[in-house]
């Protein structure tokens, strides 16, 4: 998750980025064995 949260916020911004950190991730509704999630 942090490489896909670098590759958008320095796509974004033009230039190198660094992340700080991930309190947590919130999903929607469960996801089952075998399902694919995308960043």
């Amino acid at each position: 998750m942090d490489k896909v949260a670098y590759a958008a916020a320095s796509k974004h911004a033009g230039t190198y980025c660094v992340t700080v950190s991930v309190d947590g991730v919130n999903f929607m509704k469960p996801v089952e064995v075998g399902e694919l999630v995308s960043l």
